[in-house]
């Protein structure tokens, strides 16, 4: 049994709140990230955006699995979103979370992006409402799905009622959470004179990842609420509007190295020259840096994948390889690179590009719509093809976004 006087009472054992960084080189790296977002931003047209996005969401709920521990594949995730679970129980279960977790993601969003809306992450309330609305979904879709769950809820939106370890430390005594997670809000409201800079914000939200993950409030899916949280901070500032890169993908290819910054940015200062508060800021400052240069690092990957000349080549490559296997006509290289460069073309444009009938077009259009490389829709009187990325051509259209084991599975599909 824990001790009451070695544990953190009071939310002053929570300080630093914020890195003194005489270096500048946190600052720097969240300037850094800023731009490069803006760059990212800037990069494509909004319907192949959307699309990249759309594509992207499964690739950020396999590395929230990772993150979490759970042996699922990339594509169990994307037949998860189609309704689709497997026959192993523990699998099934985790893609039950991924799914709740989505749910519950997207409900934030269209929160936060209400512009009545008065809500801000940091806040306790917020913070509940995002753990119990969690176990609700996935309550409401293990029914559905008829799953049976494995694990039990407990205390759903509610505060732990236990002591809990922290790395090789402690969390704060759960009879003080609701002081320390009143600490946590007014240090991280962005509303707050002191967070009035944007790059203040931006390097709040690792220095906020850290904190409420070494408060650890609830019992349990404590980081699953941190990672809503950091993805609604992410929303709250817009630096990831179009959902162009995944947060929770840098972190779990780093995974060892996250736990291990995690884990020392919850020490005791080291000594009389580490900060001034109860915790370590030398560790708080190499968290920080970690953070933010991952969030970065995930940011120019996606700024490479969406290079026009690069993304052309692959999809020169792609249909090569495809029409080597008698699996593609070569003209669907014109109509590829179109709809990535363009969103969205006419079928009269497809067809001059092309060169071809009415009637091969038809062949090689129906040929990618199944392949859900496309997506037809009438407007008006034409027939307009719309971009589209299945997760299934991953390895080949946006190489290393997942682990080489895995993309050598996911080649042998095709």
């Amino acid at each position: 049994m824990q001790k009451t006087s070695d544990l953190y009472i009071a939310p002053e054992a929570m300080e630093p709140l914020f890195p003194e960084d005489p270096s500048g080189t946190i600052e720097a790296i969240a300037t850094n990230l800023l731009e490069k977002i803006a760059a990212l931003n800037a990069s494509t047209n909004a319907i192949t955006r959307a699309a990249i996005a759309q594509f992207l969401a499964p690739v950020s709920g396999y590395y929230a699995a990772v993150l979490e521990d759970d042996n699922i594949r990339p594509l169990s995730v994307v037949k998860a979103q189609n309704g689709q679970f497997e026959n192993d129980k523990e699998t099934a279960s985790a893609q039950l979370k991924l799914l709740a977790e989505k749910m519950v993601e997207d409900k934030i969003k269209t929160l936060l992006a209400n512009p009545d809306n008065d809500e801000i992450p940091a806040a306790a309330g917020f913070l509940k409402s995002v753990h119990e609305q969690f176990f609700t979904s996935l309550q409401s879709l293990a029914t559905a799905h008829e799953i049976p769950l494995t694990g039990s809820e407990q205390q759903a939106g509610n505060y732990r009622l236990e002591d809990l370890r922290f790395g090789k430390g402690m969390s704060p005594y759960f009879g003080s959470l609701p002081f320390f997670m009143s600490e946590f809000e007014n240090a991280y409201d962005p509303s707050s004179k002191a967070n009035k800079s944007k790059i203040r914000r931006i390097i709040n939200i690792a220095v906020a990842h850290h904190r409420l993950l070494w408060i650890q409030p609830f019992a349990n899916e404590n980081q699953r609420v941190v990672r809503l949280y950091a993805e609604a901070c992410l929303h709250f500032e817009h630096l990831n509007p179009h959902g162009l890169w995944s947060l929770s993908r840098g972190l779990a290819r780093n995974k060892s190295t996250f736990i291990e910054k995690m884990e020392n940015a919850g020490l005791k200062r080291l000594n009389a020259m580490d900060g001034r508060g109860n915790l370590s800021n030398k560790h708080l400052i190499e968290f920080c840096i970690f953070y933010l240069n991952t969030a970065l690092g995930q940011v120019k990957f996606m700024l490479r994948m969406l290079d026009t000349d690069g993304m052309v080549k692959r999809i020169s490559n792609f249909v090569d390889l495809m029409v080597s296997r008698n699996n593609m006509r070569s003209e669907a290289k014109y109509i590829l690179t179109d709809v990535f460069l363009k969103g969205k073309i006419s079928k009269p444009d497809a067809m001059r590009i092309t060169g071809t009938s009415d009637k091969t077009l038809k062949l090689i259009t129906d040929d990618l719509i199944e392949k859900q490389l496309l997506v037809a829709k009438k407007e008006g009187i034409l027939m307009m093809y719309y971009v589209a990325y299945p997760l299934v051509y991953a390895p080949l259209l946006f190489p290393g976004l997942f682990p080489a084991d895995e993309e050598i599975e996911m080649m042998e599909i095709f």
